[in-house]
């Protein structure tokens, strides 16, 4: 284990600060409230979303039922009303693709997530985006852009951006086992617990994903943990996460950290750079100290067959 982690022993200081409503992006192309077509959703889910209905609005929460799997197509875009949420308590199948991405985003000033718990089958996100999620100091709902309590768990090729929670960011999980790969988080601010992701009690493989410019009032801008079952970290990025109390990278609250397993991760300090693309394009330039950095094991390679590149866009699974 690496010295930067650090057991909590003293009480937290929770640092409340006010949020002022955000604007968020509109897109004319898509862009419902701009005129286009789109399809109202509420209330209990069929069991297929396509993409030739899309772009929907849920105009109530959303629902997949106890024993129903919900597939839904690639280049589905779904919007929110504000504080309107997807719950799931069946399963669910999300798959994207690389050139058409499953959209969850606000319609206009924020809503409130996607929340499972003990779901009657897994979950998987492929190649999706989600955005907007906004969960205030006196919303009921606190944790996570996606909370998962109690599942077996996949998100790849997924972008997180933009989501403001209590607990968790982007992603809190509890007593979950997941596999978290080729992961973009960026932007994302939570209050309590980690700015990006929050893990408590869970079993997780954290590979090759990109935690850059996440933000926490109190403990640990990337990622938060807390009683770790088994976390395994490597050949991840992580740049300029802030947070005021506890370590802003990978900080352990409670539990034994001989149940994380962290190596070959980029975490930056004030003399390093990942060199990015640009500053909103996260592939790595050329010169990049992340280039073939990540774990030498074959079983790590880039497409290309050469030594893993950290990053969500490194490793079997990052040409995307």
């Amino acid at each position: 284990m690496k010295s930067y982690f650090v057991k909590i022993i003293i009480p937290f200081f929770i640092i409340v600060f006010g949020c002022a409503e955000r604007e968020l992006p509109t897109d004319p192309d898509i862009d419902p409230g701009l005129g286009g077509e789109y399809t109202k959703i509420n209330g209990i889910l069929p069991d297929l979303l396509t993409r030739v209905n899309s772009p929907y609005l849920v105009t109530e929460d959303i629902y997949i039922e106890a024993g129903t799997i919900l597939t839904i197509e690639a280049g589905t875009i779904i919007y929110f009303m504000e504080k309107k949420a997807f719950y799931i308590f069946g399963g669910l199948r999300a798959i994207g693709n690389i050139t058409n991405s499953i959209i969850f985003r606000a319609f206009e000033h924020g809503w409130d997530g996607i929340h499972s718990t003990a779901p009657t089958d897994s979950l998987l996100f492929l190649f999706c985006r989600i955005q907007d999620v906004f969960l205030p100091f006196e919303s009921q709902i606190k944790y996570g852009a996606i909370e998962i309590t109690n599942a077996n768990l996949i998100i790849k090729n997924c972008y997180f951006e933009n989501n403001y929670t209590q607990y968790g960011g982007a992603l809190s999980l509890s007593n979950t086992n997941s596999e978290i790969m080729y992961t973009v988080f960026f932007y994302n601010e939570s209050v309590v617990y980690g700015g990006a992701i929050l893990s408590q009690s869970s079993s997780n493989r954290i590979i090759n994903n990109t935690i850059v410019g996440n933000f926490c009032l109190n403990f640990g801008g990337g990622i938060v943990i807390v009683d770790p079952v088994y976390e395994e970290i490597q050949n991840n990025i992580f740049y300029e996460n802030f947070s005021y109390l506890g370590d802003p990278r990978i900080e352990l609250v409670s539990g034994n950290s001989i149940n994380i397993f962290e190596q070959y991760n980029f975490l930056d300090t004030v003399s390093q750079n990942p060199l990015f693309i640009s500053d909103l394009d996260f592939h790595l330039q050329f010169d990049s100290p992340c280039k073939d950095a990540g774990n030498p094991d074959p079983e790590f390679n880039d497409t290309d067959g050469s030594r893993n590149d950290q990053g969500a866009y490194g490793g079997p699974g990052g040409n995307w």
